[in-house]
C-alpha cells in the first residue's frame, strides 16, 4: 500500500484532529453534558443506530444482492468488500478497546481515570467502534462509487460526531476510530484487487 499526497494529507489531518481533540475533549464533554436537549439526544441516537456494525453489514448484503440480481459488478464488489471491511474493523476495534481499557466519559466524570487491559463494561472508550466501521465502509464505498465519496465520508463523519455529542466517546476516541477504519478500508482496496476490479 503506497502513500500518495492524499494519504499524507489524511494522516496529517487525523494527527491534527487527535492533538486538538486531546486538549479540547474534556471541555467539549463538559459542554455537551451541560447542554441537554431533545435534538442532541435524537442526533446521538440516530448516529448510534447508523453505526451499528450489524446494520451496516445488512446494508452491504443488500448491496451485494442487488449486484447479483441486476448483474452490476460494482454493487456486488462493494457489498462483499463492505461486509469484510465492517467485520475486520469491528473485530480489530474490539481487540484494541479491551487492550487499552480507556474509561468512557461518564466514568471519567465520576473520577475513574485508570487505563489498562479490561473486559469490564465502560472501559472500552478508545477507539470508537461506530466510527471505525463507518469509515471502513465509507472507504470501500467511495472506492467503488467515487462520485459519491463525499456523501459516504460525510455520513461516516456524522456518525462519529454523534458519538461525541451523545457523551459516549471523547474526541480522541473518534480520531482513533477514523484511523483504524481508514486503514482497514484501504487494505481491502489495495490487497484484494485480484478478486474485483474497480469499475472504469
Amino acid at each position: 500500500m503506497k502513500l500518495n499526497g492524499k494519504s499524507w494529507a489524511v494522516i496529517l489531518g487525523l494527527t491534527v484532529f487527535f492533538v486538538l481533540g486531546y486538549f479540547c475533549e474534556n471541555a467539549f464533554y463538559n459542554l455537551v453534558r451541560s447542554s441537554p436537549g431533545s435534538g442532541l439526544h435524537m442526533f446521538g441516537e440516530i448516529g448510534y443506530q447508523a453505526g451499528i456494525g450489524l446494520y451496516q453489514a445488512m446494508l452491504c448484503i443488500c448491496l451485494a444482492a442487488a449486484g447479483i440480481v441486476y448483474k452490476y459488478r460494482p454493487c456486488l464488489a462493494a457489498g462483499v468488500r463492505g461486509i469484510l471491511s465492517v467485520a475486520a474493523s469491528g473485530l480489530g476495534v474490539q481487540i484494541v478497546k479491551h487492550l487499552i481499557g480507556r474509561p468512557r466519559p461518564r466514568l471519567w466524570a465520576a473520577g475513574i481515570t485508570h487505563w489498562g487491559p479490561s473486559l469490564k463494561s465502560g472501559f472500552e472508550s478508545f477507539p470508537s467502534g461506530h466510527t471505525a466501521t463507518s469509515f471502513a465502509l465509507a472507504t470501500v464505498l467511495a472506492y467503488h462509487f467515487p462520485r459519491a465519496s463525499m456523501v459516504f465520508y460525510s455520513l461516516a463523519g456524522l456518525v462519529a460526531l454523534s458519538r461525541a455529542i451523545s457523551g459516549a466517546h471523547f474526541l480522541t476516541d473518534l480520531a482513533g476510530g477514523m484511523a483504524l477504519g481508514l486503514i482497514v478500508g484501504q487494505l481491502w482496496k489495495s490487497y484484494w484487487r485480484s478478486f474485483f476490479r474497480r469499475p472504469r
